[in-house]
C-alpha cells in the first residue's frame, strides 16, 4: 500500500512539474517579455514628446465618421486598432481612415483573450485579422500589432515574431468601454496627458457587456482634442512618433509591410 501511495506521489507530482512548465511556457514568459516590450515601446514614444491617440476594436458607424470628423477639425493623426471582422463589415469605414491619413494596425478578428483560448483558437484569430486586413496593405502599411486586451500567450509572442509585427502598448486608459460619461474619461485623460502619452480609446465595443455607449468616446474625444491644443501638445500616429523618436529607435521599429 504504501509502494502505491509512493508511485501515486510521484505521478502527480510529474504532473505538477508538467502543468507548472506548460503554464509557464504559455502565460508566464509571455507576460515577462509583455513588461520588456512594453518599457520598451513607451520609452520610445516618450522620446519623441508626443501624444498618441489610439482606438480599438472598430470601426463602428456610429462612433468612426464622427470621429474622424473630429480629428480633422482638429488637424491631428491617431492609430486605429481594428478588428478583423468590423474591417470586413465597413470596408467604407476604413478607407474612409486611411484616406484621412490615420495609421490602421491589427487587433485580431474577433477580440479573443489570449488567456482564455485554446492555442489553435488564439492564432486563427490573429491570422484572420491579418488576413482581414490585407486588402488595404496597398493604402496602408500594416505593422503595428496591439494584442487582445494587451495580454500575450506563446501562440501571441510566435505569431508576432513570425510576422514581424509591432507590439503597440498604453499608459492612460481611461476605460471608456465601461464610462457612461464623458466627463469622466476626460478628467482622466487630463491628469494623465504629458508629452509620451499613449491614450487608449474605443471607438468600437468589441461585445454587448460593455455598458458605455461609442457616444460617450466622441464626446470625450472632443474635450481631449481640446485640451490637447490648450497644452500645445503634438498628436501623431505610433508609427510617426516612433520614427521621430532617434535613429536608434527609427532602425530599431523599422517599418515593414504585411508578410
Amino acid at each position: 500500500m504504501s509502494g502505491y501511495s509512493t508511485d501515486l506521489l510521484k505521478m502527480l507530482r510529474k504532473a505538477y512539474l508538467t502543468i507548472f512548465f506548460l503554464s509557464s511556457l504559455y502565460i508566464i514568459f509571455p507576460w515577462c517579455l509583455k513588461i520588456i516590450l512594453r518599457k520598451r515601446f513607451l520609452s520610445a514614444i516618450k522620446i519623441s514628446k508626443k501624444v498618441c491617440l489610439t482606438f480599438d476594436d472598430g470601426p463602428h458607424p456610429r462612433s468612426t465618421p464622427e470621429i474622424l470628423h473630429l480629428l480633422k477639425k482638429a488637424n491631428a493623426k491617431a492609430t486605429f486598432f481594428v478588428l478583423g471582422m468590423n474591417a470586413e463589415k465597413y470596408p467604407h469605414l476604413m478607407k474612409r481612415i486611411i484616406k484621412a491619413g490615420h495609421e490602421i494596425g491589427e487587433h485580431s478578428y474577433r477580440h479573443t483573450h489570449p488567456w482564455k483560448c485554446s492555442p489553435g483558437q488564439s492564432m486563427r484569430d490573429h491570422i484572420l485579422g491579418q488576413q482581414s486586413l490585407r486588402i488595404f496593405a496597398d493604402s496602408n502599411k500594416q505593422i503595428l500589432f496591439r494584442p487582445p486586451f494587451g495580454k500575450l500567450n506563446l501562440i501571441v509572442c510566435l505569431y508576432m515574431f513570425m510576422h514581424r509585427r509591432k507590439p503597440v502598448f498604453w499608459n492612460v486608459n481611461p476605460k471608456d468601454y465601461e464610462q457612461n460619461s464623458a466627463d469622466m474619461i476626460f478628467r482622466h485623460v487630463k491628469e494623465n496627458l504629458q508629452p509620451g502619452a499613449v491614450i487608449l480609446l474605443h471607438d468600437g465595443r468589441h461585445n454587448d457587456s460593455h455598458s458605455s455607449d461609442v457616444t460617450t468616446t466622441v464626446n470625450a474625444l472632443q474635450l481631449i482634442l481640446q485640451e490637447s491644443k490648450r497644452s500645445g501638445l503634438t498628436l501623431a500616429t505610433v508609427s510617426d512618433a516612433l520614427t521621430s523618436s532617434n535613429p536608434l529607435v527609427e532602425d530599431h521599429l523599422s517599418a515593414v509591410e504585411l508578410s
